[in-house]
């Protein structure tokens, strides 16, 4: 994946903070911010379940065309 470069400035108390957990978990600074902000992003980002619906085949026929069904299906309904 093409990366790009950016630049964060942050408060003195959380980068010493930041460089004892890189040191004791072994890992980088960029490392660590990279995954902070990567799980920050799946938290806040809207989830889309579907975001292939009708391309595919299955012995459910209706499933593209009605996903309530499924919806109703998959949740024990």
């Amino acid at each position: 994946m093409e990366k790009e470069r950016t630049n964060v400035l942050l408060d003195k108390d959380i980068m010493i903070l930041l460089k004892n957990f890189s040191r004791a978990e072994g890992k980088s600074i960029t490392f660590i911010v990279r995954k902070a902000i990567e799980e920050y992003l799946a938290k806040k980002m809207p989830k889309k379940d579907f975001g292939i619906i009708g391309i595919g085949q299955s012995k459910y026929r209706d499933i593209s065309s009605d996903l309530r069904k499924y919806d109703k299906n998959k949740n024990g309904g």
